[in-house]
């Protein structure tokens, strides 16, 4: 999993982790994965909890088979990276 490579490299840089899911049963079934981490989890529906996460991220990865975006890309900040 994507987010399991990431954590094994900058687990010392992370110290919160949003996941935004399509379904609040899958997302609390990933977090459950990072417990050590101060997990949030946002669900998609939940827009003003979602801009809010976006736009706060230092670092935005997303892994996604969605023909639709997760998020509003006006949430970004200018020349941010998302992976």
């Amino acid at each position: 999993m994507h987010i399991e490579y990431l954590l094994h490299f900058f687990v010392s840089f992370l110290h919160k982790l949003t996941i935004i899911n399509c379904t609040e049963a899958r997302a609390h079934e990933l977090a459950a994965k990072f417990l050590t981490l101060d997990n949030s989890i946002v669900e998609l529906g939940n827009e003003l909890k979602m801009k809010n996460a976006v736009e706060s991220a230092n670092k935005i990865v997303t892994a996604t088979n969605s023909s639709q975006p997760l998020f509003n890309r006006s949430w970004v900040k200018a020349g941010f990276h998302i992976n």
